[in-house]
């Protein structure tokens, strides 16, 4: 659209009614190359002459030998500027007038999608715009069709309101998108991935779509903007987001906002929709204007809370007031404008939203704060509150961009039944007052001149503990004013701020400028909080750089340094490495100290050396070090040592080390590994002793070691007499009746954690999901399914592969699919759970072609994947790749596995060829009794019933015995064939071959 400040398309219409004196103003105004010289009226004998860069000169009299004639000409000159202006502004407005009605003239139909309560209300509206335009609404329910079209009202939503006689209903996709102008999306957010995949064949590339929904798609936290691009198939289909403060009852009286990258676009919207009681305002940021459309639903349940709990105004402005700075924290980290989060998108609808009662989600709040239960409240609503479903998707949010969100984090876990109302008053009134910390500090009538070098570095806290960036920028800066910008201890806040706050690479600059100072290049807090801003962004490599280079300039490392470097590198480094840092710890004397003594224990315990450990923690003498004590009795632990675990327990006990929790949870786990349930006992009645039954974590260790026990009646004591169950005691209870078999008392477990309100976490979903694959329960694993997309372990890799192992028992396949092509990172367990879930399920092709794709995507197979090919090619009956299966096997070096080698003989058994299963066996070093059992069936389906027979003495000899049925049955099975048949010639075996 052409503004005030473009030039206008001069008509010879409007030229000649100016003077020619006037006309040579005008184009002195109007361009900048053409230089006039107007003569007055009153002067007969002037002329005026125009030059455009050549020409003649004009003759003019000296201004100073006629005073008057100098004081004429200006005032003809106003006089000519005058009304040139005047004529311009005219024409401006006509042009402009003129451009409204083009795009509405040009307007013949208007399609909107959804006949929902703001879909209607905008179908009326833009009906009202234009009598000849034809508006044709998309709708579900044929009632509502027949409603529109008859009797020209929407019986659900809108009974009492006529609507223009030229709006029409149908349910026919084609039909309303036939030459459509524009589209008026209001499909609610969660449908409307589905509903445009459906209708994509009737869209045209170029129609443009315009947006009125709010919200965020729960299972891939996308926007309005990005489905519909992608749910046409089509990235350059012109879109624009409608938002704002807006009622469907009162749509005329308020004032969304419309947002688009396409200027163009935007301004043909604001023409179409724009009336005198509807304003239209444009906004490029289309993210700020989605975000802020999205989150204030969420906002506005919590607000309905306060209400139906009866909190008070006071509540409900901080609320109100916090969880705009929520918002606008998230959407800033997202890429929007802080200044559209603040406008009428933003603060206007969420004010509109959170304090009026018209509102869906604020009554679904108010009913929440009453007391009622969430399903009661949705069944009894004829609309979709979209911050339902959004609440979802915030705290997932909130992870993925590290941005705390403590109200609208609140507001999900009321909705996934996590948290009661009343606990959630309690934890938001509980949390640190970081924000009042800063507010404080700046509303301080003399800050920042009063201020210290003190002062900074608990403010700069607060902001990474909020992620607050721009404010920590702020206080850079202030900092910078102050002269305070090379103290090291301000130095070292404001990197490790920078770090947390996500901008590595201001930390990284600043840094760089830090050490061309030599006072500061040779202080070791500044390199510390640099290195440890390395390991935190997972540059191990580049971190190790930083203390060579630490070195080189002169500065000696402390122990903090040694210990972050060594606990950071300790997965990376081998034995001999580790020896390396050890000498270096030994040379520069900081074997003494408690720190560094505990990095070198867990190091050497990493690289399955936990006796290297416990020189060193002999070497410090320290015997009161209980956290040392603790890195030792775990580290022999976790190697299988748990006997010396025990051991030391109780050399810590005889030093009158003072036992904490992590001592007692590393014992009682070396008692569960080693089934030691007498030394089990009597750690239990220490933990008594001193206290600690309450603890979770030595809790949760009791509870284990009782379960593997086989002792779940006194696992079941424990896990009663715990008066504040925190989520480790409530998995270690799942747990312990999924390991036992009894996956119904797990599920009931976790129904009672849910009504406790205590929030699940990923072990809590893995044991669930383990149930519902022995159960078969497919409806309780999807619904687990909707919790794990709702919080942030949506892309832990063994919650996913879970997944894919419950769908794939419950076989549904597709569903197991569509999780696996969710997943950012697949590991072989994910790989595996899917080929094997697809052999399972008899699907043998697609679990080939699964596996190719996982060789091409260069994952290599271990013995579990093996496994499940094997049993593939045989189910396809294709001996030649069968044969193709067991050279990669042996190609890859898995021959000696005895579960590929079992998976073999029974593939070679199919088939008839006994003598391969045999030599199979015979590269098995270590065989056990399924090797054995496979042996056993194969020489009995193949009518060699003596060899079957002459495999017990073997077995026997190797130490193993025939324990289960099936083995015991392979073995009669035989004897009755041996007592019917003949004895066969000799050589029999050496003629069986594969067939062809």
């Amino acid at each position: 659209m052409a503004s005030l400040l473009d030039p206008p398309p001069f008509s010879s219409s409007l030229l000649s009614n100016t003077r020619t004196s006037q006309l040579a103003s005008a184009q002195q105004y109007s361009s900048p190359t053409i230089y006039v010289k107007p003569i007055g009226s009153h002067s007969k004998k002037a002329s005026a002459v125009c030059s455009a860069g050549g020409g003649g000169e004009a003759v003019d009299p000296s201004p100073s030998q006629n005073p008057n004639l100098a004081l004429e000409r200006t005032k003809d000159r106003q006089k000519v500027v005058r009304v040139a202006w005047e004529k311009l502004v005219r024409w401006s407005r006509s042009w402009r007038s003129k451009a409204k009605t083009d795009v509405l003239e040009r307007t013949n139909k208007v399609v909107v999608l959804g006949g929902g309560s703001f879909g209607t209300a905008m179908a009326a509206h833009v009906a009202g715009r234009k009598a000849q335009l034809e508006v044709s609404m998309l709708v579900r329910d044929p009632r509502v069709c027949e409603s529109i079209n008859e009797r020209h009202y929407n019986f659900k939503y809108f009974p009492e309101s006529i609507l223009p006689e030229n709006v029409v209903a149908t349910t026919d996709a084609e039909t309303a998108l036939r030459g459509a102008d524009f589209c008026l999306h209001a499909v609610p957010v969660q449908f409307s991935s589905l509903f445009l995949e459906g209708i994509v064949d009737y869209v045209d590339p170029g129609l443009p779509f315009i947006s009125l929904s709010k919200g965020l798609e729960l299972n891939t936290l996308r926007t309005m903007s990005q489905i519909i691009p992608q749910a046409l198939r089509n990235p350059r289909q012109p879109y624009i987001v409608l938002s704002g403060p807006s009622f469907a009852s009162e749509l005329m009286n308020n004032l969304p906002t419309v947002a688009s990258k396409d200027k163009k676009l935007a301004n043909a919207v604001q023409q179409l929709l724009a009336s005198r009681n509807l304003r239209i305002n444009r906004s490029s940021d289309v993210t700020g204007v989605e975000i802020a459309g999205a989150l204030k639903n969420v906002l506005a349940i919590a607000a309905g809370i306060v209400e139906g709990m009866n909190l008070g105004n006071n509540s409900m402005a901080a609320l109100v007031a916090q969880g705009c700075s929520e918002i606008r924290w998230l959407a800033t980290k997202m890429g929007a404008k802080s200044t559209t989060i603040t406008g009428l998108s933003g603060t206007g609808d969420i004010m509109l939203t959170c304090f009026v009662d018209l509102s869906r989600n604020r009554t679904v709040g108010v009913r929440l704060g009453s007391g009622e239960k969430l399903d009661d409240i949705l069944t009894s609503m004829n609309q979709v509150a979209e911050g339902v479903f959004t609440a979802g998707a915030v705290i997932a949010l909130a992870q993925k961009y590290n941005v705390k969100m403590p109200v609208l984090t609140a507001v999900a876990r009321i909705i996934d039944n996590e948290l009661t109302p009343q606990k959630a008053v309690l934890e938001l009134m509980s949390l640190p007052q970081y924000s009042e910390a800063l507010i404080s500090y700046t509303e301080e009538p003399h800050f920042p001149l009063n201020a210290t070098k003190f002062t900074f570095p608990p403010l700069l806290k607060a902001c990474a503990t909020l992620s607050n960036l721009y404010y920590g920028k702020t206080l850079h800066a202030t900092i910078n004013t102050l002269g305070l910008r090379y103290d090291p201890y301000v130095i070292s806040s404001l990197i490790n701020m920078y770090v947390k706050c996500g901008s590595f690479i201001s930390a990284v600059q600043l840094f760089d400028d830090m050490s061309e100072r030599d006072g500061l290049a040779r202080d070791v807090t500044v390199w510390n909080s640099m290195i440890d801003g390395y390991f935190k962004y997972g540059l191990i490599y580049e971190g190790a750089l930083q203390f060579c280079r630490m070195q080189v300039s002169g500065v000696k490392p402390d122990g903090y340094t040694l210990s972050i470097l060594i606990g950071e590198c300790r997965k990376l480094l081998g034995y001999l490495e580790g020896k390396q840092f050890h000498a270096y710890v030994v040379r520069n004397m900081f074997d003494d100290d408690p720190f560094v003594v505990t990095a070198l224990i867990d190091m050497y315990a990493s690289c399955g050396r936990p006796i290297q450990g416990w020189h060193v923690f002999e070497m410090s003498g320290d015997k009161d070090n209980v956290v040392a004590w603790n890195a030792i009795i775990s580290g022999f632990c976790e190697n299988g040592l748990w006997e010396n675990s025990l051991v030391l327990y109780m050399l810590a006990k005889n030093e009158s080390c003072i036992l904490g929790s992590a001592t007692f949870s590393s014992t009682l786990t070396a008692c569960s590994r080693g089934e030691d349930l007498g030394c089990g006992m009597q750690i239990h009645c220490d933990v008594m002793k001193l206290g600690f039954e309450g603890d979770p974590y030595v809790g949760t260790s009791l509870l284990t070691m009782y379960a593997k026990g086989g002792l779940v009646e006194d696992a079941e004591k424990v896990f009663d007499a715990k008066l504040n169950k925190k989520v480790e005691i409530w998995n270690a209870m799942i747990s312990a009746y999924g390991g036992k078999g009894c996956a119904s008392d797990a599920l009931n477990v976790y129904l009672q954690m849910k009504v406790e309100a205590v929030s699940s976490d990923c072990f809590t979903i893995r044991n669930l999901l383990a149930s519902c694959s022995r159960l078969g329960l497919y409806g309780f694993g999807r619904a687990l399914h909707g919790e794990v997309i709702k919080r942030p372990m949506q892309g832990d890799v063994t919650v996913q592969s879970a997944l894919l192992t419950m769908y794939s028992k419950c076989g549904r396949m597709e569903d197991a699919s569509a999780v696996f092509s969710t997943m950012k990172e697949r590991d072989i367990v994910a790989w595996g759970s899917l080929i094997s879930g697809f052999c399972q399920n008899r699907k043998f092709r697609e679990a080939l072609y699964l596996f190719k794709v996982m060789e091409a995507d260069g994952e290599k197979p271990d013995s579990d994947i093996m496994v499940s090919v094997t049993i593939a090619s045989t189910g396809l009956e294709n001996a030649g790749l069968s044969q193709g299966v067991h050279g990669f096997v042996i190609k890859n070096g898995l021959e000696w596995d005895a579960f590929v080698g079992s998976s073999l003989i029974d593939m070679y058994s199919h088939y008839r060829c006994p003598i391969m299963a045999r030599d199979v066996s015979l590269d098995i070093p270590h065989k056990n009794l399924v090797v054995w059992n496979s042996l056993i069936s194969c020489y009995s389906q193949n009518g060699l019933p003596e060899l079957s027979i002459g495999l017990l003495p073997q077995i026997t000899h190797n130490g193993l015995m025939l324990q289960n049925f099936h083995d015991l049955g392979s073995v009669i099975g035989s004897s009755k064939q041996l007592q019917r048949q003949p004895v066969e010639e000799k050589g029999q075996l050496d003629r069986q071959r594969l067939p062809k």
